[in-house]
């Protein structure tokens, strides 16, 4: 054992619904990233608490089509993983806030 401590984990969910509605149920401290698979750089990222309405709301694609959410029970490890991450690095700043949840 080398005493080192795990990084927290960070989740992908692309065309996964039952999977990251599951997510969102079991974390409800955690914290999420709305990703879009083509979205321009102006659109940016949208950080969520996993509670926010806004990204749970019924009815709705949560992960296929545009979007991707990326979770994790970490937000400093949510927002670090978005930086390095080729795909989301460069769209924009991934801890910009949603403004109905306040993260």
């Amino acid at each position: 054992m080398t005493g080192e401590a795990s990084e927290p984990a960070v989740v992908e969910f692309r065309d996964d619904e039952d999977g990251y509605i599951g997510w969102v149920r079991g974390n409800r401290g955690g914290w999420v990233i709305n990703a879009g698979r083509n979205f321009a750089p102006s659109d940016g990222l949208r950080l969520h608490r996993a509670i926010c309405d806004t990204i749970r709301a019924r009815g709705t694609t949560y992960t296929s089509g545009d979007f991707v959410k990326v979770c994790s029970t970490d937000r400093a490890a949510l927002v670090a993983w978005a930086r390095r991450v080729e795909w989301v690095r460069g769209t924009a700043e991934p801890s910009t806030g949603c403004s109905a949840c306040s993260p």
